[in-house]
């Protein structure tokens, strides 16, 4: 547990359930939590209420948090608040929402969420990147993004990735290849597969994209290192071109590079990077529905999809 993390789990608020004027149960906080501004805010765990629409998850706190920054996303009738510089622990994410009744004031309906755990240096993971933002929006399902060192993970769990490098079976190696182009012209892509630079050192612009989710400029950037990288060949570790990334998405460059720098966003990614490996993750793109949900590949997005919608239209109940 991070150091200092204990005393303010010991001082989060404790949440006060209520109903609101259309029938809702919502949990508001008896205080605002520091580092958020606009007052008192929702606090519920994901999945929130049971059957009969009862809440089921407010009291359901993380403990050991480090750093009391909050973000929020929004994303339709849901906002996803996300603690940053907390423990390696899965479920970090705390959801906070208003959810409106159905229609004859049914129970509410939960939301489902999507966790992606990237690294810019795989080409699969630029088209996961890319089409995880469509599977999204049409199960309106918010993504967290959880930047990553896949080099960490090849490194301690998986080094077979490097035994094919070293030796690669050409047959598959043309097929992979092959495989990336058809995937590439289905998503309207383009991908230089191999680029000048491969493998490439990613770590300041998954560094960067740590850095920049408080502002709301993590997709964008990433878009424009995936970009840089795999359509235009750019070696996407100098400063020169992150700085150029920078003044794409209308970021100060200085000012992120002195970020990238700090001991917090450095630990960020470390914890990120172990969390993948502690749930089981082995590699980039990896996906998790709901927290326990895992699918590895731009390939299983498919089964994403198929995931969320069974979750939003569950089987009829079996009949005697």
């Amino acid at each position: 547990m991070d150091e200092g993390g204990a005393g303010f789990a010991a001082s989060m608020p404790r949440p006060e359930a209520q109903r609101s004027a259309d029938g809702d149960v919502v949990n508001r906080l008896k205080r605002p939590i520091t580092g958020h501004e606009g007052g008192p805010v929702a606090i519920v765990m994901a999945p929130t209420f049971d059957e009969a629409g009862e809440d089921i998850g407010a009291t359901r706190f993380m403990a050991g948090i480090a750093n009391r920054t909050i973000v929020e996303q929004t994303h339709r009738d849901i906002r996803a608040f996300r603690i940053y510089d907390g423990p390696s622990e899965a479920h970090r994410h705390v959801l906070a929402r208003d959810i409106p009744r159905g229609p004859g004031g049914a129970c509410p309906r939960r939301k489902e969420m999507i966790e992606f755990f990237f690294d810019c240096s795989s080409p699969f993971t630029y088209l996961g990147f890319h089409e995880v933002q469509r599977v999204a929006a049409e199960c309106e399902a918010p993504v967290i993004w959880r930047p990553i060192l896949v080099g960490g993970i090849f490194n301690t769990i998986n080094p077979s990735v490097y035994a094919f490098r070293a030796n690669p079976a050409p047959a598959k190696q043309a097929y992979m290849i092959k495989d990336l182009a058809d995937w590439a012209r289905l998503y309207g892509l383009t991908i230089r597969m191999p680029p000048t630079i491969f493998p490439i050192n990613t770590v300041k612009a998954m560094r960067a994209c740590i850095a920049l989710e408080p502002e709301g400029k993590l997709v964008p950037f990433a878009e424009a290192v995936f970009r840089r990288y795999w359509s235009e060949d750019q070696d996407v570790s100098s400063d020169a071109v992150l700085a150029g990334i920078c003044e794409e998405v209308a970021v100060d460059p200085d000012r992120l590079l002195a970020a990238i720098a700090s001991d917090a966003v450095k630990a960020q990614l470390r914890r990120n990077t172990q969390e993948l490996v502690d749930r089981g993750g082995f590699g980039t793109p990896t996906i998790f529905v709901d927290g326990e949900d895992m699918y590895f590949g731009n390939d299983r997005l498919g089964l994403v999809r198929d995931a969320l919608s069974r979750r939003r239209s569950p089987s009829p109940a079996k009949q005697d």
